[in-house]
């Protein structure tokens, strides 16, 4: 497999942010909205988002976002599911997976595509720039 890039996901400032407080077992669960831009050489956009944090007791993250790409052609549906390893220092990297569904021809190729994603976090709930790379085979 090799790793092609496909975009930057600019998530900004939340506009609205939420955080329960710690649930039976030490979980805490988080309700994220906000938007963003999505920039890249075959994809670009203004983009809005619901991101649903897991805060697991064992310092564990589990983001689960589920978006919309507004490009000029139309709209990009995507799902973000990622895992956020124990801080290290002030900061945390976040791993994800990402899949899309649209209905707009010059972008059913996202239709078949698996994307990965990484970005580091501050934990201040501030802005985030996810990098995303389409999974191809070798062949």
């Amino acid at each position: 497999m090799k790793l092609v890039p496909l975009c930057t996901l600019i998530y900004e400032r939340p506009s609205a942010h939420h955080t329960s407080g710690p649930l039976e077992g030490g979980d805490a669960i988080g309700w994220v909205i906000g938007e963003g831009q999505v920039t890249g050489s075959r994809l670009n956009g203004r983009l809005k988002r619901f991101t649903k944090p897991l805060h697991r007791a064992d310092g564990v993250h589990q983001p689960e976002t589920h978006g919309v790409i507004i490009a000029a052609e139309g709209l990009i549906f995507y799902e973000l599911r990622g895992l956020s390893p124990a801080p290290i220092g002030s900061g945390r990297q976040v791993f994800g997976g990402v899949t899309f569904r649209t209905d707009v021809p010059a972008y059913a190729w996202l239709n078949r595509t698996y994307a990965v994603a990484e970005t580091s976090y501050d934990g201040q709930a501030g802005g985030l720039e996810y990098r995303l790379y389409e999974c191809r085979s070798d062949d």
